[in-house]
């Protein structure tokens, strides 16, 4: 019997490989995230807390929108042993993207009309922003199975900076809040492009694309993820919008527009590492599924990634508990505060919302389909009670967004604790891996 050790692929069970994807993922994150800031003071000079109230609602709509739009298929492109099989997903995902936008845009214009051109623009904006989101998902994860963390880090610089740049320019040009969204629209197509002429994915999803009849049956194969996951991330998405999307309806477009900020501010840590640290550890579980390999390297992994997350998640949160406000102010003008007033109630689920993002990675190995609806269910519950309560019992939108953070807060650790205690060991001990 032959002792030796297969073949690993790159990083494969390398704890120091693990730390450098998770740096070359957050070296991109970090060169976009630094072009945003950057800007953000010229931008909140430029646009008002209204227009970027508009941007932020057609964002929220958008990315609420985008999983059930793309059927949550895209999701399952890491898991497959054979690429094909990745590219077939991608491309039923796709189709049905661009039917569904299709589809809900005719509807639109037939009940609602297209007399008024700023709202025609507005959703037309929409859907496109909803196919550019489910693109740049699956391409992403398209490279991440090659571990190719080069193309996307690029893709994330050139997203930034055509996106910030646009903005910018027609911000001069007076063109106040579609400024804002064609500069985001622009940007999302910049970085579709770069990370599909480096990762090459065009030839095999066009091949993909060419086969109905394999697609139907990766449908079939991958159904627990129309089942569950669409549902899913459909509740997660609408749990992560809930404050804008709410704030938007029962306040005003200037208070959403100050949320939208706040929200920025938070999301600038956690999309910067946490969500890179959630790729990354996909990845790599899906590698050590790959090859069969034991448990230990699993557990390695995950402990690696949630440590590091709650270590930058800890420092994150106290720095804008503390001096969010008088940050706010000086940086982006005194008609900010109030956004730096959110970000400072905000921050108090900011340390459980590190750990959450790479926990909730170990339910995709762990047979937890179900487990994941349930999660992200009894989070757009939370959200919408927390933030309707508020509103309707008559409170500002400060003191309803403290409650709201409080809550979710609570959530998270729960959701920290079952993920760990429960999900995890219980599915290592019993061998409970997901099968291809």
């Amino acid at each position: 019997m032959n002792s030796k050790k297969p073949p690993l692929r790159q990083g494969i069970g390398n704890v120091n490989a693990l730390g450098r994807g998770i740096l070359r993922m957050s070296s991109g994150a970090m060169g976009a995230r630094v072009l945003g800031l950057i800007s953000l003071p010229i931008l909140t000079r430029i646009y008002a807390p209204e227009d970027y109230g508009i941007l932020a609602l057609c964002l929220a709509i958008g990315l609420t929108a985008a999983p059930a739009a793309g059927l949550g298929y895209y999701l399952a492109i890491p898991i497959p042993r054979a690429e094909k099989h990745a590219f077939e997903l991608a491309a039923v995902s796709l189709i049905s993207t661009m039917v569904t936008v299709s589809l809900c845009l005719l509807g639109f214009f037939l009940i609602v009309g297209s007399s008024n051109p700023l709202l025609r623009f507005e959703a037309i904006a929409t859907g496109s922003l909803v196919i550019a989101v489910v693109c740049t998902e699956l391409l992403t994860l398209l490279a991440l199975r090659r571990k190719d963390y080069h193309s996307i880090a690029t893709s994330q610089i050139a997203k930034a900076g055509v996106g910030e740049g646009t903005k910018i320019s027609l911000g001069f040009l007076a063109a106040s809040g579609p400024g804002l969204i064609l500069g985001q629209l622009l940007g999302y197509c910049a970085g579709l492009w770069y990370i599909g002429r480096l990762s090459g994915a065009g030839r095999n999803l066009r091949a993909a694309l060419r086969s109905p009849i394999r697609l139907r049956k990766t449908m079939k194969r991958y159904q627990s993820y129309l089942v569950y996951r669409t549902p899913a991330q459909l509740l997660a998405s609408y749990g992560v919008q809930a404050p804008v999307l709410f704030v938007s309806a029962l306040y005003t477009p200037a208070a959403a527009g100050q949320l939208s900020l706040a929200i920025m501010s938070l999301s600038l840590p956690v999309n910067l590492i946490g969500q890179s640290l959630s790729r990354v550890l996909y990845a790599e579980l899906a590698s050590i599924r790959h090859d069969r390999r034991g448990s230990e390297e699993a557990v390695k992994a995950i402990k690696y990634v949630l440590l590091r997350a709650a270590a930058v998640g800890a420092p994150c949160a106290v720095f804008l508990w503390f001096f969010a406000e008088p940050t706010f102010g000086f940086v982006f003008g005194e008609e900010w505060r109030l956004a730096g007033q959110l970000s400072s109630a905000l921050s108090v689920y900011l340390f459980f919302q590190f750990i959450t993002y790479p926990a909730m990675v170990i339910l995709n190995f762990a047979g937890g389909q179900a487990a994941i609806l349930k999660i992200h269910l009894q989070r757009a519950m939370v959200s919408s009670g927390l933030l309707a309560g508020g509103a309707l019992a008559g409170l500002g939108v400060l003191e309803t967004v403290q409650i709201f953070a409080w809550g979710l807060a609570l959530h998270y650790a729960i959701t920290i604790a079952v993920i760990w205690f429960w999900r995890l060991k219980n599915s290592l001990n019993s061998g409970d891996w997901q099968d291809d």
